[in-house]
C-alpha cells in the first residue's frame, strides 16, 4: 500500500520502539491514571500488557486471558471491562479475579471488538465479522446498570470509537452507511471515519456525516486535550492527527505499518504509545531490515513526546451488583513476571498471571 505523504508545512514526529513485546495483534492502550501505568491489549494472543515508566520495561507485566480481547475500559471501581470474544467481564488486575456481565449478545461468527467509555459513563463496542464481507456484527452499550443495549447492526467491522467533549461520537466500519439527516444516502469508503453530532440524544440513529476520508483504513482513535483526533492507520505507519474541521495537523510516523491504536500517558499526559501487530511483518520490510532489528520490534510498543496533552480516559461508572455475574472458565498459572525480551514461541514463554473465579 502507498503511504500518503504528510502536506507541506504538517508538523512531523518519528516514533521509537519502547517494548519489543512482538504482540500478534497489540491494540487498546488506556493509560490507567490511578495506577499510573499503561495497559493494552494483544487481541491474537490473548493478552492484557501492563507497562510501568517508573520501572523499567523488564518490569512489564501481562495476563493469559480466556479468550481473544478486543477492547476494554477502566471503571471507576478501578475494575476493568474486557470485551472479549463472547461478551463483557470485569477483571482487577490487582487480584486476577474476572467476572462475567451475563447477558448473551454477540452474534454467531463474529467477536467484540474496539470499544470506549463515552462522555455519560457508558461502555460502547463494536462487533466484528470473523470471515466473509456480510454485515453480522454490531455496536453495543453497556449501560451504568450492566445492561447492554444495541446501537447500530449491520457492521462489519467495528473501529475508531471516541467521543468529543461535546457529545459528538466517531465511527468507521467499511460497510456503514448513513440513513439520516442532511447526508442519507452517503456512502463514503472503507477509509472513512464517521461522525454522529447528536450522539448524546439520539444514539446512532441520528445523522451522521463524514469527518474524514483517511489515508488508509481507519483503526483506533482517541481525542487530544485540544479536541484533535488523532487516529492509527491500518497499514501505513501514521498516526494522524485531524483538527474538528477534518483538516490534518500532525503527522507521526512509527517505524512499522501496522499502527493498531494510541493513547497518551505519562505523568503530564504528552507521551503518546502507539501498538502495532505483526499481521503481514513479512510485507512490511526487507529480510535485511527484519534482521536488523531488536526481536519482537514488529508488534511492538511504541512511544513519542508531543506539544499537546491526552485527556484522561473516561471510566465507566456502573459496577456489578450482588450475584449479577457468573464466574467464567479461566486459564490458570503461576504468578509471576514476564520479561518482553524473553522468546515466546520465539517471545515471552508462558510466564503469566493467574486468573480467578
Amino acid at each position: 500500500m502507498e503511504v500518503a505523504a504528510t502536506p507541506a508545512g504538517i508538523p512531523e514526529f518519528q516514533a521509537e520502539l519502547l517494548i519489543p513485546c512482538g504482540n500478534k495483534l497489540g491494540e487498546c492502550p488506556v493509560w490507567d491514571d490511578t495506577r499510573g501505568v499503561l495497559s493494552w491489549i494483544d487481541i491474537q494472543g490473548k493478552g492484557l500488557w501492563q507497562y510501568d515508566p517508573r520501572g523499567t520495561v523488564e518490569d512489564c507485566r501481562s495476563f493469559t486471558l480466556p479468550s481473544r480481547p478486543g477492547s476494554f475500559c477502566i471503571a471507576e471501581s478501578g475494575e476493568y471491562i474486557l470485551a472479549l470474544e463472547d461478551g463483557l467481564y470485569f477483571f482487577d488486575p490487582s487480584t486476577g479475579d474476572l467476572r462475567r456481565i451475563p447477558q448473551e449478545f454477540v452474534p454467531k461468527g463474529c467477536r467484540l471488538n474496539d470499544g470506549r467509555v463515552d462522555p455519560e459513563g457508558r461502555f460502547v463496542v463494536s462487533g466484528t465479522v470473523e470471515k466473509g464481507e456480510e454485515p453480522l456484527a454490531a455496536v453495543y452499550r453497556l449501560n451504568t446498570d450492566c445492561s447492554v443495549e444495541k446501537l447500530l447492526d449491520k457492521v462489519r467491522c467495528g473501529n475508531s470509537i471516541c467521543f468529543s467533549d461535546n457529545g459528538s461520537m466517531f465511527f468507521a466500519d467499511p460497510a456503514f452507511h448513513s440513513e439520516h439527516g442532511d447526508f442519507a444516502g452517503e456512502t463514503g469508503s472503507a477509509n472513512c471515519i464517521w461522525q454522529f453530532p447528536d450522539y448524546q440524544t439520539t444514539g446512532l440513529s441520528g445523522p451522521s456525516h463524514i469527518f474524514v476520508d483517511a489515508g488508509s483504513r481507519p483503526d483506533g482513535s482517541i481525542i487530544d486535550a485540544e479536541g484533535g483526533l488523532w487516529n492509527a492507520e491500518f497499514g501505513t505507519g501514521r498516526v494522524v492527527r485531524y483538527l474538528p474541521d477534518g483538516s490534518v495537523s500532525m503527522v507521526v510516523k512509527v517505524p512499522v505499518r501496522y499502527t493498531t491504536c494510541a493513547a497518551f500517558g505519562g505523568e503530564d499526559m504528552q507521551t503518546l504509545y502507539i501498538t502495532d501487530a505483526t499481521v503481514f511483518a513479512h510485507q512490511r520490510m526487507s529480510k535485511k531490515r527484519r534482521e536488523e532489528l531488536p526481536e519482537g520490534y514488529a508488534g511492538g510498543l511504541f512511544s513519542v513526546r508531543l506539544p499537546v496533552k491526552g485527556l484522561p480516559e473516561r471510566k465507566f461508572a456502573g459496577r456489578l451488583q450482588g450475584e449479577k455475574c457468573h464466574a467464567a472458565a479461566l486459564i490458570g498459572g503461576e504468578r509471576q513476571e514476564r520479561n518482553p525480551t524473553t522468546p515466546r514461541e520465539g517471545y515471552g514463554g508462558n510466564e503469566q498471571h493467574d486468573l480467578h473465579v
